[in-house]
């Protein structure tokens, strides 16, 4: 398994950043995500923690498995 982390700087509260992130279905709004889905829905939501995620990009795909939703 590869890990791979991502930082940035917004201008945007943390609030509305985790919004965007924690769904899934608004993915392919983003440059290169061709597609996201939820493979294995979470304990409590389904892009909570637990949730396992599909995403496709240009070229590639990767699976990620939410561990913490807060």
């Amino acid at each position: 398994m590869r890990t791979i982390r991502v930082e940035r700087s917004l201008k945007a509260s943390a609030e509305r950043v985790f919004e965007v992130l924690a769904d899934h279905a608004g993915y392919a709004a983003f440059p290169g995500i061709l597609s996201s889905k939820v493979t294995r829905p979470g304990a409590t939501e389904p892009n909570g923690a637990g949730a396992i995620r599909l995403i496709h990009v240009k070229g590639a795909w990767f699976e990620e498995e939410i561990t913490v939703f807060e």
